[in-house]
């Protein structure tokens, strides 16, 4: 829950003018706007937190991650 937060803070500018931009426009309702865009869109979304995580887990001990599954 807090990832998924903390994601929101930091993508807040890029999902508002988004937002303003495609989705209060019309864009998205006519096909205006194109698959691949949001296809890169969604991938970053993903791949972000992603990447995060592989980094914070290689520079970290892994004790939060072994607490977190009872091992």
């Amino acid at each position: 829950m807090a990832a998924s937060a903390g994601l929101h803070t930091l993508f807040v500018v890029p999902e508002l003018h988004f937002y303003r931009t495609v989705i209060s426009t019309g864009r998205w309702k006519t096909g205006e706007v194109s698959g691949w865009l949001l296809q890169a869109l969604t991938f970053g979304y993903l791949l972000v937190p992603l990447l995060f995580g592989l980094l914070s887990e290689r520079l970290g001990d892994g004790v939060g991650d072994r607490a977190v599954v009872g091992w």
